[in-house]
């Protein structure tokens, strides 16, 4: 396992569209997917107001998006820790829907950021895997 580099953590989160947002309900955490853009060092998605997702607003959250190659043997996971807000502002809504790389699975009536506090990230080879 080798660390990755706060740089390189948001390189790889930047070459995906859908990852994973943590929230915790009361009977626990739950794990779903998302569609998300970086944009400005935060992770933004957009997702229902009466989501599960939606209920990291305003929280400690995490996200986590991971690339795995069975052929090679190789892989990277990126896990993000931080408070997630809502994203109120008509200018910045409109901005954030702008620069999206995919639509919601749902309706979508929120915008969610979450800026990191802290983060994991580990990149991983199997012995013997080429390159």
């Amino acid at each position: 396992m080798t660390e990755l580099d706060t740089e390189e953590c948001w390189s790889r989160l930047g070459t995906h569209g859908v990852g994973r947002v943590v929230s915790t309900i009361a009977e626990g955490p739950m794990v779903l997917p998302v569609n998300y853009t970086v944009v400005d060092a935060a992770i933004t998605f957009r997702t229902a107001a009466d989501s599960v997702p939606a209920q990291v607003m305003g929280e400690q959250g995490a996200f986590e998006v991971d690339h795995i190659d069975e052929t090679f043997g190789r892989g990277w996971s990126v896990l993000v820790r931080g408070r997630a807000r809502g994203v109120a502002r008509p200018e910045l809504l409109r901005c954030l829907a702008d620069q999206a790389h995919s639509v919601p699975w749902r309706v979508a009536d929120a915008m969610c950021g979450c800026a990191s506090t802290s983060s994991a990230s580990r990149a991983a080879r199997s012995p013997g895997a080429a390159g």
